[in-house]
């Protein structure tokens, strides 16, 4: 019989105790999950975060790309991070959220997306000057970006966890802000 039937779902012989949809979950979860438990990272809603949803969504169409899950971290300091693989993550602190403007978050957003789409579904690198380019670009307004970056708070890269600003050597947040402003 089907649903419509009799107003149930059939069982399908499911012998079973646990649920059917635990196998899904499995399915559906991020390769990357492991990371992001790691830096205490959960999925943000849209009920919860509805203007980071509309700037990811907006500038994924932008892209012509897919929008990636979003993410965030309870963690003292402005900074987001992407993990890359079968299932994109753009993850956030709640700091970022709560401090950065609209403007600000839209680069930081546009820089993510910019990132794991070089990145393709392979491994995230660290961030480069293509990305920062790219950003400013999307967004058409390189200021938002330097004033996000020198806001930033360097962290360390971990596992797939690749942060927007990283503490690693190299170009450091004030020279990516001067180069983005001399675009």
């Amino acid at each position: 019989m089907t649903k419509a039937a009799t107003g149930r779902v059939p069982d399908c012989g499911q012998t079973s105790s646990r649920p059917r949809s635990r196998g899904l979950f499995s399915l559906l979860r991020p390769r990357n999950s492991r990371d992001l438990r790691a830096v205490g990272a959960r999925p943000i809603s849209k009920e919860e975060h509805l203007r980071l949803w509309n700037i990811a969504e907006g500038l994924a169409t932008e892209l012509g790309v897919a929008a990636p899950a979003l993410w965030v971290v309870k963690d003292e300091g402005s900074n987001s991070f992407v993990s890359g693989g079968s299932n994109p993550v753009l993850g956030f602190t709640e700091e970022i959220l709560g401090s950065y403007t609209r403007t600000e978050l839209e680069a930081v957003v546009a820089h993510g997306l910019a990132r794991l789409t070089r990145a393709g579904k392979g491994r995230v690198e660290e961030s480069g000057a293509a990305d920062d380019i790219s950003a400013a670009a999307v967004t058409r307004y390189p200021p938002a970006l330097a004033a996000a970056l020198r806001k930033a708070a360097p962290r360390p890269d971990r596992g797939s966890i690749r942060w927007f600003v990283p503490d690693a050597a190299g170009r450091t947040a004030e020279a990516r802000a001067q180069e983005v402003l001399d675009l």
